[in-house]
């Protein structure tokens, strides 16, 4: 026990170093052509349910149902966090009349690994983590064609704390077996959206219609934290240089 309780805090403090529970971007495309000017509004559709890899714990309607909810969360977390730091923005919901301006995000999940509660509360550090990966296309409606502005896959999932096996205290060790219990796709639905809206949000920084200074970074895979976007050089910067 004496040599165990050392180790335990090795790990967590690794765990710390590194970055715990997280979601990034990845396969980043964006386009030099489009994007210029600020869309006066981002039409969030729901994402695609039917296909990609579901590993969870229910059947049926039960599973639509549950896919359906997912899907909710993102979408909305995604809508709410662009009206707040981007732009106005809508849920498309099914049936209604696609705009004819704007800018339309689409989606779907390509792999929803709901993981084991029981896995993360006791041991963490991975073993029964959630996993949520997504593929999104962000189109200008206003354009012939609808070109493409953006396009991303986000990755991440849940739970590389340590588990309760590894607190010696037994208060703290409840008190983290609860604590990873409530850690699953409902965080990672969070943690996808912000890193969507990020990416926008860098991108916008790039084109120079957000504040280089206010604008949101993206963590991109293999980076344990997020850079910001460089600085946008104006003409009015370049004359004040001189």
């Amino acid at each position: 026990m004496v040599r165990w309780i050392p180790f335990a805090c090795w790990l967590a403090i690794l765990c710390l170093i590194t970055g715990c529970a997280s979601v990034s971007v990845k396969d980043v495309h964006k386009s030099n052509l489009a994007g210029h000017t600020r869309p006066v509004c981002i039409y969030v559709a729901d994402f695609d349910t039917k296909s990609g890899d579901w590993k969870v714990d229910r059947t049926g309607t039960d599973l639509a149902t549950f896919k359906r909810d997912v899907n909710n969360m993102v979408v909305d977390a995604i809508a709410e966090r662009i009206d707040k730091n981007i732009t106005a923005s809508v849920h498309l919901r099914p049936g209604q009349t696609m705009p004819a301006n704007g800018w339309l995000l689409t989606g779907r999940f390509v792999r929803v690994y709901q993981g084991s509660r029981a896995l993360r509360m006791v041991v963490g550090l991975g073993a029964g983590g959630t996993k949520m990966e997504t593929q999104i296309v962000v189109r200008d409606l206003s354009s012939e064609g609808a070109p493409v502005v953006l396009s991303t896959t986000t990755t991440g999932g849940s739970n590389a704390e340590p588990g309760a096996i590894f607190n010696a205290d037994p208060f703290s060790m409840a008190a983290t077996a609860v604590m990873n219990s409530g850690r699953g796709l409902s965080e990672d639905s969070i943690r996808t959206a912000r890193m969507i809206v990020a990416l926008i949000s860098q991108y916008g920084a790039e084109k120079g219609w957000i504040d280089p200074s206010r604008a949101m970074a993206p963590k991109r895979e293999g980076q344990f934290t997020s850079k910001a976007p460089p600085p946008v050089t104006t003409k009015s910067s370049k004359e004040g240089q001189r």
